[in-house]
């Protein structure tokens, strides 16, 4: 296997070129999305498998907390996929860890190769360990890093919050546990959910 030495856009993000590797990862994450890929429909489609495992969740969190959240991601999900221009070819799991700069350009580690709306390809990059962000200043970090990242992406910010949230719900809401080991995400998915409803009525 090939020997990379340089850090990873994390690592730049971490040593205060935050900006930079945002801006980096959106280019890329816009460049993958561009290209034109042969047999295209080999890759599996992010959305259908999306949709079916939080329908599947739903009806086993009726009597708790979580419920109504998860019908807000789901319709969410609905009104993306309505509006979904075309899905690309997309890494699957593009984030600052899986992106190395090189003297020959940035190689990218680990794809999963997937089909979906090109905004969900920089998800990752929002959907971070929160525990680091206080609610007060969550809103704050998703603003600023998803306008940079859809001003490098071309790609509406709005829209890539929206697929956080839904990526997001997956992860903080299970089903048949009255106490689901990620419920501490949940007011961080309501804030995220909030967010993506200013402008989809």
């Amino acid at each position: 296997m090939e020997w990379l030495a340089g850090p990873t856009l994390s690592q730049l993000a971490t040593q205060g070129e935050e900006a930079r590797a945002t801006r980096l990862l959106g280019e890329i994450a816009h460049a993958v999305s561009s290209t034109n890929f042969r047999f295209s429909v080999i890759y599996g489609r992010v959305v259908p498998e999306l949709k079916s495992d939080l329908k599947n969740r739903l009806t086993d969190t009726k009597s708790n907390p979580q419920h109504s959240e998860l019908q807000r991601s789901l319709a969410l999900l609905d009104h993306l996929t309505r509006t979904t221009p075309e899905e690309r070819v997309i890494h699957g799991d593009l984030w600052l860890g899986n992106v190395i700069p090189t003297a020959n350009g940035p190689h990218l580690i680990d794809p999963k190769g997937l089909r979906a709306d090109p905004a969900f390809e920089v998800v990752r990059a929002l959907v971070v360990p929160y525990d680091n962000y206080a609610l007060p200043k969550f809103t704050t970090f998703i603003d600023s890093r998803a306008s940079a990242l859809g001003a490098a992406a071309n790609m509406p910010s709005l829209r890539i919050i929206q697929c956080a949230a839904i990526k997001l719900a997956q992860k903080a809401i299970h089903s048949g546990q009255q106490t689901p080991k990620n419920s501490h995400l949940l007011p961080y998915l309501t804030s995220l959910l909030d967010m993506s409803e200013q402008t989809t009525a």
